[in-house]
């Protein structure tokens, strides 16, 4: 099996990318481990994916909360004047270390969350209001679920013209 390295000295010239960024990144998302990681990388072959995201410019990081965070609400059930469960939803701003020169797309994974055993586990994560310098990841439940702490990492990626 080859390693993790021998991928990103054989691609880097291949992408015109700095790819140990990319798969670092990659590992972030939900800590994949090298098995998953060397089957990712299969896909660098497949010419849709390298005219792509050749030369493409990508930031990652982590987002959380919980119910210690100022404005959480995911944690208890809130009712309507009609007795309806409404949605319950948690902002986390997130702002990029430099500008895109346009409103990149955006991947996230959930890697951590703790929620009651007593309902069942309703739990979207969305990405409003992207533009060239950050975004909102939004973090919703709905009906009876209580979510006390919810984690997970982000990579903004942007197609360079050619």
């Amino acid at each position: 099996m080859k390693k993790v390295s021998d991928y990103i000295v054989k691609y880097n010239n291949v992408l015109g990318i700095n790819l140990d960024i990319l798969l670092a990144a990659i590992g972030i998302i939900g800590s994949l481990g090298v098995t998953y990681v060397s089957n990712w990388s299969r896909r660098i072959d497949d010419h849709r994916f390298l005219a792509k995201y050749s030369g493409a410019d990508i930031e990652a990081g982590t987002f959380s909360g919980n119910s210690s965070s100022e404005n959480w609400q995911l944690d208890r059930v809130i009712r309507n004047s009609s007795g309806e469960t409404v949605w319950r939803s948690y902002v986390i701003p997130v702002k990029f270390r430099h500008s895109f020169s346009e409103p990149p797309q955006i991947l996230t994974n959930l890697t951590w969350i703790d929620a009651t055993n007593k309902a069942n586990v309703r739990f979207l994560i969305a990405i409003q209001h992207i533009e060239k310098d950050g975004c909102d990841i939004v973090l919703r439940s709905w009906g009876d679920s209580e979510i006390y702490v919810a984690e997970g990492s982000w990579i903004a990626i942007q197609s360079s013209p050619k």
